[in-house]
């Protein structure tokens, strides 16, 4: 678990990186978290079928996110194509 991760940190990026690519197994080497600001991580996709994926997995991946941060950091999640 982190401890109040500094938004752009490396280490909270690769966090958020680890439990997306864990959660999205299929998926992996097309996602990478870019940065979080206001909330909302931004993720960039390869291609639709992923930001798809993402999207409709939203509310489970802030969940998994938020239980490894330890508190309620993510909103939502913003993907770039």
């Amino acid at each position: 678990m982190l401890k109040s991760p500094k938004e752009d940190s490396p280490e909270f990026i690769q966090s958020v990186n680890q439990t997306i690519k864990e959660s999205l197994p299929d998926s992996a080497d097309k996602i990478e978290a870019l940065y979080m600001k206001n909330r909302t991580i931004t993720i960039s996709c390869q291609d639709k079928e992923t930001a798809d994926e993402i999207m409709q997995n939203q509310t489970i991946l802030v969940e998994k996110i938020n239980k490894k941060l330890g508190q309620n950091d993510v909103d939502r999640i913003r993907y770039l194509l």
